[in-house]
């Protein structure tokens, strides 16, 4: 056997070494803790939903899954942890519509949202609600919208900041019906319901879980959701489809990820527990907690991919109409 034969025998060896390796770690997966980074800070619903997901996970798969909020710059900086990590299945990101967002709204992320991520399955969504102040001078979404026609820039709406998903929803809205109000912008989604009880706002989108309460005391009027139905905890209140802005659905979702490059059995491994864990009691009690959270298990890698993709191609146009930067 000449040099080049051999050369190439160990070569071929070697890698059939390393695929052999690496069907021996999937088949294994997992041996130790698996990551799950938050790239958000503890307490909220996101976080929340993540614990509830990696308890349950954690139980499935035999290992416990570690929630680890890891904060900062809009998200980007938890997110670029996964990016970079082991594509072994021990790191995974918590992903939310900021994904699809940030894509857009930063000139300069330190990854590829799509090339470098393998999309594991989709958590859940939550819907949005517009609300307007009891003394707004609208009872319904036709009522709301004939009078900042009448009145362009007389009253006031608020969002957890340019960029936001509740900024981008208020601008979808102005573009497909043809409005504008004055844009306030807040540090985060705490700051606006204050905002409108104190008379500083007049109008806002807001998550359903944040609104119900104030809605049931009749401080605060719903006009529309942006759920494709109604939801249980408001029966009353009509979605923009029916309220005759048709396909105005938007979804603060969430999402499972891993690196990209996760050995195959690792991800169908990663999906299954997934799935059976949004399938479980405990994780549908968690969710009933929170006013329009509807879990989204069932969801493949490959669907969820697709479904970013689409998400970063429907919000770029918005953004980029608004000029928002990061801030």
């Amino acid at each position: 056997m000449n040099r080049t034969i051999r050369a190439f025998a160990i070569a071929l060896a070697a890698l059939y070494g390393l695929a052999g390796s690496l069907g021996v770690q999937a088949q294994d997966y997992p041996i130790r803790p698996i990551k799950l980074i938050v790239p958000f800070s503890a307490g909220g619903p996101t976080d929340v939903t993540a614990r509830s997901v990696a308890q349950r996970m954690g139980a499935i798969l035999g290992q416990p899954v570690v929630v680890d909020n890891r904060t900062g710059a809009g998200s980007t900086l938890g997110t670029d942890v996964v990016a970079k990590a082991p594509a072994d299945g021990y790191t995974l990101l918590f992903g939310t519509l900021s994904l699809a967002i940030n894509a857009t709204l930063y000139p300069k992320l330190p990854y590829d949202t799509v090339a470098d991520f393998a999309p594991v399955g989709k958590v859940v969504n939550t819907y949005l609600v517009l609300v307007t102040t009891p003394s707004f001078p609208a009872n319904n979404l036709k009522e709301f919208v004939d009078v900042l026609k009448a009145n362009p820039g007389k009253y006031n709406y608020g969002t957890a900041g340019i960029g936001s998903g509740l900024h981008l929803a208020s601008e979808m809205l102005n573009s497909k019906v043809g409005v504008q109000g004055m844009h306030i912008p807040y540090r985060g989604n705490s700051m606006v319901v204050p905002a409108l009880l104190g008379g500083e706002l007049q109008y806002a989108f807001l998550g359903m879980d944040s609104a119900v309460p104030h809605l049931k005391t009749g401080k605060l009027r719903a006009l529309a959701l942006t759920s494709p139905q109604r939801d249980v905890s408001l029966p009353a209140v009509p979605t923009f489809t029916e309220s005759g802005v048709p396909g105005f659905e938007i979804g603060i979702w969430m999402v499972l990820e891993a690196p990209k490059g996760t050995p195959p059995a690792i991800m169908r491994k990663l999906n299954d527990a997934l799935n059976r864990a949004l399938a479980s009691s405990e994780f549908s009690e968690m969710a009933s907690k929170f006013a329009g959270m509807v879990p989204m298990g069932g969801s493949t890698p490959e669907a969820t991919d697709a479904f970013i993709r689409e998400e970063i191609v429907r919000w770029a146009p918005v953004i980029k109409a608004t000029g928002a930067k990061p801030e």
